[in-house]
């Protein structure tokens, strides 16, 4: 459990209530290595950890230490406005040649 504390800089009381644990006593155990972490409090740890903050937890990582803690490393997904999906929605409905003509208008844009 140093994995979430140290990697994730949580606390121990932080990364027990995020897993749903009334108490930090169970991941002190695990972290002592009395007892193995509950999968399913990992796996919905990983889930809501991903909704937050935009990142993907590694679940191998967590059970094992092995690998990098994310895998997109530290990568937020971008949010799309409206305006985006608007322009997207529209593109997608040109015919091809309109299509090839708003990419020009794009890329020479770049330059």
């Amino acid at each position: 459990m140093s994995l979430l504390t140290d990697d994730l800089n949580m606390t121990l009381s932080d990364a027990s209530r995020a897993m749903g644990y009334a108490t930090p006593a169970t991941l002190q155990s695990v972290k002592k290595g009395r007892t193995l972490p509950d999968a399913a409090r990992l796996g919905a740890f990983a889930t809501r950890f991903a909704q937050e903050t935009g990142c993907e937890v590694n679940l191998h990582w967590l059970l094992t230490g092995r690998d990098g803690p994310f895998l997109e490393e530290l990568r937020p997904r971008r949010t799309a406005s409206k305006l985006d999906i608007d322009i997207i929605d529209r593109a997608m409905k040109l015919d091809v040649a309109a299509k090839r003509a708003l990419l020009v208008l794009l890329t020479a844009r770049d330059t």
